[in-house]
Formats: structure tokens, C-alpha cells, sequence
């Protein structure tokens, strides 16, 4: 029995052996990217479009207790996702609300507004402006999310 030659053949086999452990963790780390890259795709294709935030631009005009909001540029946009509050306001407008209801003298705004369309907002003890005056914030709402588009400060009744 040569004992040379029994090391060298369990050297041989050591360098063989460890081989497989480095192509086995290569194969795992592989198929791990295509598995994560394969269900990113699928859930990533479930998510619906958000609907984005229309970018207008707004003109308020305050004329003999009331305020007349305009689309003047911009975005057209579903009505629908807009609400009319704030602290000048007796109770929150749907902006999509009919004329003379809940404090709305007129509206042309409905699921495509866009530039020339105007609500008027009057004063009224349900829902329309303050008699005292103050802010209005005309407020985009989708998907549990609600972003200002614009404000206005008016004086009300003098």
C-alpha cells in the first residue's frame, strides 16, 4: 500500500466534490431570480391602472355671494373623482351635483370636463358657501387617496 498514492487519489476526488456544491448553489440562486422574475410579472399584471391625477389649471371668480370655479386649462377629467370643501363651506359638493341643489347655482362639470366647464357654488345652509366667507379646496379623490387641486379665499356677504 503506497500512501502516496492514497492521498493523491483522495485529493482527486476532494477537488471533484467540490464542484458540485458550487454548481448547486449557481442552479438554486437561478431558478430563484426566474421564479421571483416570473410571479413580479404575474402580480405586477393584476394591479389595475391607477387613475392619475388630471394636472389642471383652475380660475375662481367671486361675484354677488357667489364663486363661479372654471376649468381655464389643463387636464380633462372625470367630475365624478372631484369634491368642493373647506372651511368657507357649509357641508362637502359633489362636483358632478345638479343646478340649484345643495348650494349649486349651475354646473357643467360631469365624467368629461374639460376647459370652459364651470360650477357656481351660492350660499346655502346645505352644502354651499358660508355666508361668513373663507376657504374653498376643490379636492381630487381616487382610490382612498385625495390630493388638493386647488384653493380659493373668498370674502363672502358684506
Amino acid at each position: 500500500m503506497d500512501l502516496n498514492a492514497l492521498t493523491l487519489e483522495r485529493a482527486e476526488s476532494a477537488d471533484e466534490r467540490a464542484v458540485s456544491p458550487v454548481i448547486g448553489i449557481v442552479l438554486m440562486v437561478g431558478i430563484t431570480v426566474i421564479m421571483a422574475a416570473i410571479i413580479g410579472g404575474l402580480v405586477m399584471g393584476l394591479v389595475p391602472d391607477q387613475p392619475s391625477q388630471p394636472t389642471v389649471t383652475l380660475e375662481f371668480q367671486e361675484h354677488n355671494e357667489t364663486v363661479t370655479i372654471a376649468h381655464a386649462g389643463g387636464d380633462d377629467f372625470d367630475a365624478a373623482g372631484v369634491t368642493i370643501t373647506g372651511n368657507g363651506m357649509t357641508g362637502e359638493i359633489s362636483a358632478t351635483t345638479g343646478d340649484d341643489s345643495g348650494g349649486v347655482e349651475s354646473n357643467s362639470w360631469d365624467n368629461s370636463t374639460s376647459t370652459g366647464d364651470s360650477i357656481t357654488l351660492a350660499e346655502d345652509s346645505d352644502g354651499g358657501l358660508d355666508s361668513d366667507g373663507g376657504e374653498i379646496q376643490v379636492v381630487w379623490n381616487a382610490n382612498d387617496r385625495s390630493t388638493i387641486l386647488d384653493r380659493f379665499e373668498y370674502g363672502g356677504a358684506d
